[in-house]
């Protein structure tokens, strides 16, 4: 990544979930380790952030768990906006879901007829991503892959079939070891090292050096600015 997109990638997510300067560490870090543990590259999660993420800080799902998720999407071939919007899709789908899908959750006992859900609280906050995952896999166990995908089509929408397919797989265990596979302290500096220790990096380093010597004796016009030229 160049500095703009990194400090863009950055700068959203602090807006998004409400996090401060000191925080921008934590956010590479949690780029870095979904793009190296997972599929992709620290852009397609960026931008698979852009997407989710208000979604997600709008119902208190923390940005190490919303990563997480999208990196178990990575891992079964998901990535960037395709990624943010199923996830996103699949989270709009819980906040105003239709009759046809609350009648389908109270059959499978994710709502009861009283109308409480495994998926919030009694205060009506949303218990996370691998709560949902986990009553998800429950509720599902026993029905066949045809049952299995009408009723994904009737709770969250046709397009989000597969993103909840994905969550099913992966259950609450699932979805919490991704998120504790991106919450990998350091992980950025480490990439940064490796990367920057090899024969490209040095000649990298080498050349932000030279260009440094030269717009300390010149303005880029003089002998050396000619010379290049």
């Amino acid at each position: 990544l160049n500095a703009g997109e990194a400090a863009e990638f950055a700068a959203a997510s602090m807006v998004q979930f409400g996090l401060q300067g000191k925080d921008v560490t934590h956010i590479a870090d949690l780029l870095s380790a979904a793009a190296n543990k997972a599929q992709g590259e620290v852009a397609d999660f960026g931008n698979a952030l852009k997407f989710v993420g208000p979604q997600a800080a709008s119902m208190n799902v923390s940005i190490d768990e919303t990563v997480g998720a999208l990196a178990s999407f990575a891992q079964n071939g998901i990535l960037g906006e395709m990624a943010g919007t199923s996830l996103r899709g699949v989270l709009l789908a819980l906040t105003s879901p239709a009759d046809s899908a609350t009648k389908e959750m109270q059959q499978l006992g994710i709502v009861t007829a009283d109308g409480a859900s495994k998926l919030f609280d009694a205060q009506g906050k949303f218990l996370g991503l691998a709560n949902m995952a986990g009553v998800l896999q429950t509720a599902m166990k026993d029905l066949t892959d045809e049952q299995r995908s009408n009723a994904l089509g009737q709770i969250f929408g046709n397009k989000q079939v597969t993103a909840a397919t994905i969550l099913i797989k992966e259950g609450a265990a699932g979805v919490e070891d991704w998120t504790n596979k991106v919450n990998d302290a350091g992980i950025a500096a480490r990439v940064a090292r490796d990367k920057l220790d090899s024969l490209t990096g040095g000649a990298q380093k080498l050349s932000s050096a030279w260009e440094s010597f030269v717009l300390t004796v010149e303005d880029g016009k003089g002998p050396i600015g000619k010379a290049i030229q």
